[in-house]
């Protein structure tokens, strides 16, 4: 399978997840990303990112930031966030 619980990918991908995430930590993620495009205006990094999901109470607050990395970073590998040339800034779009 190699992918999460809400995408599975072919035989023939190279990357894929690293952890097996469940959906409801996926569709955070996505939602704090893209809020966080929207009220910047561009990308953002995975501080601002993490600031915005802990202030909007989209990810609970024990989250801790190199969690959201994890997060954030294995859904890169399945190519459901896209990043800069040097893994700066994240979005969805």
């Amino acid at each position: 399978m190699g992918g999460t619980i809400c995408r599975c990918r072919s035989e023939d991908q190279v990357a894929k997840s690293l952890v097996s995430l469940p959906w409801f930590i996926v569709s955070s993620m996505i939602k704090a990303t893209n809020e966080t495009e929207d009220i910047l205006g561009r990308p953002g990094t995975i501080v601002e990112i993490y600031t915005h999901a802990n202030q909007a109470n989209i990810i609970k607050k024990s989250m801790l930031l190199s969690a959201l990395g994890i997060c954030l970073f294995s859904l890169f590998r399945e190519d459901m966030i896209y990043v800069d040339e040097t893994c700066f800034y994240l979005t969805t779009r």
